[in-house]
């Protein structure tokens, strides 16, 4: 979906907070692409089903800074929906002393994001 806004192909989504971090590129589409490849690795080695047709891979040799307290936020955000949807996964989470950030992005100290809904 990320992918369709940030190349004009849809109406939805269109300000999905997440999305900020891309359009703020030189060039989104190469970035959202280099995103998506690298989920996709991680999908299939996991045994999920991923199309990647639908994926221009393109090589980036610049990453996109994400401030550390945005991370913490988003890793709160994401366990938050798996204790309803996969306790199991939740449960797991809970025992990482530390989490992996995706290679595209570079963390940096610094606070939530500013378009995000706090509350």
């Amino acid at each position: 979906m990320a992918k369709k806004v940030l190349e004009g192909k849809t109406t939805g989504y269109k300000y999905h907070p997440q999305l900020e971090r891309f359009k703020q590129q030189r060039f989104p589409k190469k970035f959202i692409n280099a995103y998506l490849h690298i989920i996709h690795q991680e999908a299939t080695s996991r045994g999920y089903l991923f199309d990647a047709s639908k994926i221009m891979f393109t090589k980036i040799s610049s990453q996109i800074t994400i401030n550390t307290e945005q991370l913490a936020y988003e890793w709160s955000h994401l366990q938050k929906k798996l204790l309803i949807r996969s306790p199991q996964k939740y449960a797991e989470n809970k025992k990482t002393s530390s989490v992996d950030t995706h290679p595209l992005f570079s963390p940096v100290i610094g606070p939530i994001a500013a378009r995000e809904k706090t509350s």
